[in-house]
């Protein structure tokens, strides 16, 4: 509490909120934190792809190949 005004009969008193302020930060600071976990840290969804084929060279044909792919997305990107 903050004394606005202070006479011999009257004592004028302002409530601030700490309790407001408190939490208004932590909900900053925790959603900063999960933002910055999404971006760096966790992967949403991740793709695997393979292929199989022969591949032929000139007059002969080499055995089958596998390639695979693997891609990963983020929330945001």
């Amino acid at each position: 509490m903050k004394i606005v005004e202070e006479t011999r009969t009257r004592l004028r008193l302002q409530h601030r909120p700490v309790n407001k302020w408190l939490s208004g930060a932590c909900l900053f600071i925790g959603c900063g934190g999960f933002l910055i976990y999404c971006i760096f840290f966790e992967f949403a969804s991740a793709r695997l792809t393979c292929d199989r084929g022969a591949r032929i060279l000139g007059d002969r044909s080499l055995p089958d190949q596998l390639n695979c792919e693997l891609r990963r997305s983020s929330l945001l990107g």
